[in-house]
């Protein structure tokens, strides 16, 4: 369908089909399949005037480079979807690119990563974005990494309540699924060793 798209000249529509098409492939753990099928999506929309869905094609494959220790390429790729998305006002996709390029730049020994996923956080909260959920789980993560315990403790409850709440930001369902084991570790790490067990 993608081939026909684009054979037809129908470029967005062939965007969108190459992202869905990488959403499958990252389904079923074929990583390469998925950066490939995203940065066509990518490619096919720098073409035309840019827009929306511009902007979150870009936001999701820098994630995906993020996500595949493709630090310097989730950088470069989140800040282009950060100036876009500011430029049209989309705070959805600043604050989940935003958290990436912050995630990758802490991945890759840069501190200041921090500060982009603090700037994510202060955004959605005041936004009350969809993305709440994904940014604070990210920054309580990182946190956890430079020791801040509580603070990092402190986001994971503030990221689970706007999961529970509808925030979607594509960090709800890490919640379900890390629950336990989370709060066993969180009762290690305060000393409750009876919770903890």
């Amino acid at each position: 369908v993608a081939v026909a798209l684009s054979a037809l000249k129908a470029d967005a529509e062939a965007a969108r089909a190459h992202r869905l098409l990488g959403q499958v492939a990252w389904g079923v753990a074929d990583r390469k399949e998925a950066l490939a099928q995203h940065g066509r999506a990518v490619e096919l929309l720098s073409a035309l005037p840019p827009g929306e869905q511009q902007a979150l094609a870009l936001a999701e494959l820098a994630r995906l480079q993020m996500l595949c220790e493709q630090s310097a390429d989730a950088i470069r790729t989140g800040r282009e979807a950060v100036a876009l998305a500011e430029r049209l006002g989309l705070f959805e996709a600043v604050a989940n690119a935003l958290c990436t390029v912050g995630v990758a730049r802490y991945l890759s020994g840069d501190a200041g990563g921090i500060t982009d996923q603090e700037t994510a956080l202060e955004l959605s909260r005041r936004e009350q974005l969809a993305a709440l959920p994904r940014v604070a789980n990210n920054l309580a993560t990182t946190l956890q990494e430079e020791g801040e315990l509580r603070r990092s403790y402190a986001l994971m409850d503030e990221a689970a309540a706007a999961a529970a709440s509808g925030g979607s930001g594509g960090g709800a369902g890490m919640h379900s699924f890390q629950a336990e084991p989370e709060a066993a570790l969180r009762a290690y790490n305060e000393g409750d060793w009876d919770l903890s067990l």
